[in-house]
């Protein structure tokens, strides 16, 4: 469908930028529409995956993947440098913390009471940002406690 619309709409679209448009929207076609017009329009016609992610807020694979390397590092200054960056980047927090926590529930090299543990740290997380408290205080929170929990491995 999303095919049809950049041949009516004339917008140039690769691969990439397709399966990415379908990760973010997480297979809700209104958003996945949304994230492409608001893409088109911002770059006059061509998208691309890093343009993608880039509307929609989320956090590029790369990053993620920076995230492993600093919780695996035990460098607690390498993880203070990488939450400077998703600070300084702006970031939306929600939208990261939802990544990281699809990654952590993924990861075989946690067992089941790490993971619960860093579940309910996440759901205290999300109740303090509900209520009001500073995104960036709550953010090193979790990424430390995070890596607390990695390095106790």
């Amino acid at each position: 469908r999303l095919e049809e619309i950049c041949e009516k709409e004339s917008i140039e679209c690769d691969e990439a930028a397709y399966r990415t448009l379908l990760q973010v929207s997480q297979g809700d076609m209104r958003k996945a529409i949304t994230y492409l017009q608001s893409a088109a329009s911002y770059t006059q016609g061509k998208v691309d995956s890093v343009t993608v992610l880039d509307i929609s807020g989320r956090v590029s694979d790369s990053l993620l993947d920076r995230f492993q390397e600093v919780m695996k590092s035990n460098i607690y200054k390498d993880l203070e440098k990488y939450t400077d960056h998703l600070v300084y980047e702006g970031y939306g927090v929600d939208t990261f913390l939802d990544q990281i926590y699809e990654y952590i529930v993924d990861d075989e090299s946690l067992n089941d009471a790490q993971k619960a543990i860093l579940s309910m740290k996440f759901a205290q997380t999300d109740k303090a940002l509900e209520d009001g408290s500073n995104e960036e205080i709550q953010l090193r929170a979790i990424l430390s406690h995070c890596f607390q929990i990695y390095k106790s491995k």
